[in-house]
């Protein structure tokens, strides 16, 4: 059952974000992905690529030229 299988993950996942007070960006959750090469040709790709393009564009487009300074929960919140 794929709910119960990521369940653990998620509620890390929301406890990380509660603490630090930041913005659910979103998730991209992949079964069966164990090996080199399983992830190869997924439709999950594209999910995890549109994912990172929208993240880049809410906070204006930095791209891998700026870093981000880590736990800043203002950019986050800035970017909503």
């Amino acid at each position: 059952n794929i709910p119960t299988l990521f369940d653990p993950i998620k509620s890390q996942y929301q406890a990380v974000l509660s603490f630090f007070q930041l913005e659910n960006a979103g998730m991209v959750l992949v079964p069966s992905v164990k090996g080199k090469g399983d992830i190869k040709d997924n439709p999950a790709l594209h999910d995890a690529y549109e994912l990172g393009k929208n993240m880049d564009q809410r906070i204006g487009g930095v791209g891998t030229r700026t870093r981000i300074p880590r736990f800043k929960n203002k950019v986050w919140q800035a970017c909503t």
